[in-house]
């Protein structure tokens, strides 16, 4: 909960998340992604290759990295974390996070 509790600060993590998720899921660090133009309040993106999927060739282990986006990011205060899918189950982990009115 933290930090993201504090007054506006839900609009900070948003932001610096957007930022990082950008450079740290993108192809230097071994992932492939789609971002999408988003309302204000929102971030959406798509892993579509995961360097994790491609290497561990462990399904437990594969699970274990995806189900860890739930824990990172499903306790936050005053935001929202929408998963539907992903790699493990599907086409691609998305990622929706967004500011809880």
């Amino acid at each position: 909960k933290g930090i993201s509790s504090l007054p506006a600060m839900e609009w900070v993590f948003l932001k610096i998340f957007s930022s990082m998720a950008e450079s740290m899921f993108g192809e230097s660090g071994g992932f492939r992604q789609t971002f999408y133009d988003s309302p204000k309040g929102i971030v959406k993106f798509d892993i579509t290759d995961c360097i994790y999927c491609r290497l561990c060739g462990c399904p437990e282990l594969i699970h274990s990295f995806c189900i860890t986006d739930n824990y990172c990011f499903g306790s936050l205060s005053k935001i929202k974390f929408t998963r539907i899918e992903t790699l493990e189950t599907g086409n691609k982990c998305d990622f929706t996070l967004s500011i809880e009115k």
